[in-house]
């Protein structure tokens, strides 16, 4: 035991060995041994390039060493063995991002870090884009109406024209912006144009609204999976029978909104039980599970609604039009008997 104030012999010795120092420190029958390593100015450039589709890295440094580049939060690591190393990656996105560099060697690690931009070629650009053509379908079709409809089908020209007119000042907006206003001016050319078309559009809009947003809270693919697998079969029963559009939309739109929210409040459920358990004195496992298990067959039946509501739909029209071919044919025959 010795007290913090009381003094001590000691000795203290250094010494050299290759590029290390070595001190020692002997006090009180105990050895102390401490390893320095000498710090000099060490520095290295590493320089970054785009081209075509990937990211080409240049650096000068005596080797061997490891590289490591930390870039839009992927890892790339090289195990260099030459004075000169160029290497190349796939880009692995595009904007504005924080790189590190890390070079490591015998008894040297330096490390820096830097901002890079990474921009996009106006051809894959344009093509992100391409959907702002889109609308120029509909806008032919509405120009073999009236002059009315001429003029007003005019304003959906814009976002295209805009897109060749100024192609750096529109490919430099975020894809976000660019879709809400493409989608604005759409939606208010067909409200001047057409309002039954404008109205069933919202109505769409809405259905894809819901399915997307029930995708992303739950975080499950498979919902947006079954409720287009469900659409196809709706478009299907249009197209073979025009004369029900009206009721097939309809049936659509019912079935969708309520697949959406059930899934949505069936998770809700879950959430609610689970939370309710942990307040509870003696939380139980068991309880926890028969809800969840009663939670998943309620969600299960809601998952089956967009494939069995369209396939039934589709069987009941089928059925239907061969009641009425039926009756078609059986008239013609009591019309063709002579009359006595």
């Amino acid at each position: 035991m010795r007290w913090p104030s009381e003094e001590l012999n000691y000795t203290f010795s250094w010494r050299i060995e290759g590029e290390r120092i070595f001190s020692e420190v002997r006090a009180g029958g105990r050895v102390l041994v401490f390893r320095h390593v000498l710090g000099r100015r060490e520095s290295t450039i590493v320089r970054l390039e785009q081209e075509l589709e990937r990211l080409v890295i240049y650096c000068s440094y005596r080797p061997p060493y490891a590289l490591r580049i930390f870039l839009a939060g992927t890892r790339y690591e090289w195990n260099v063995t030459a004075y000169e190393f160029t290497g190349g990656v796939k880009l692995p996105a595009y904007g504005v991002f924080k790189v590190s560099v890390e070079v490591e060697g015998e008894n040297v690690f330096l490390k820096g870090s830097g901002v890079v931009e990474l921009r996009a070629e106006y051809e894959r650009r344009l093509l992100d884009y391409a959907f702002t053509v889109l609308p120029l379908l509909s806008v032919l079709a509405s120009l073999a109406g009236s002059r009315r409809k001429r003029r007003l089908a005019f304003f959906s020209l814009l976002p295209p024209v805009l897109l060749f007119a100024f192609p750096s000042l529109v490919l430099e907006q975020h894809p976000l912006w660019l879709t809400l206003g493409c989608g604005f001016f759409t939606l208010l050319v067909t409200y001047l144009v057409d309002r039954e078309a404008f109205s069933r559009a919202l109505g769409h809009i809405a259905i894809l609204t819901a399915l997307s947003s029930t995708t992303v809270v739950l975080g499950n693919p498979i919902v947006l999976l079954l409720g287009g697998f469900g659409a196809v079969v709706f478009l299907a029963s249009a197209i073979l029978y025009p004369s029900e559009l009206d009721k097939t939309e309809r049936f659509y739109k019912s079935t969708m909104l309520l697949y959406s929210l059930g899934v949505l409040a069936m998770e809700a459920l879950n959430e609610v039980a689970v939370t309710v358990a942990s307040f509870l004195h003696s939380p139980s496992t068991g309880f926890i599970e028969a809800v969840r298990t009663q939670v998943m067959f309620a969600s299960n039946l809601f998952a089956l609604t967009p494939v069995i509501a369209p396939l039934y739909h589709l069987a009941r029209l089928v059925h239907s039009y061969q009641r009425a071919e039926e009756a078609r044919r059986v008239l013609e025959k009591l019309a063709s008997r002579p009359k006595d």
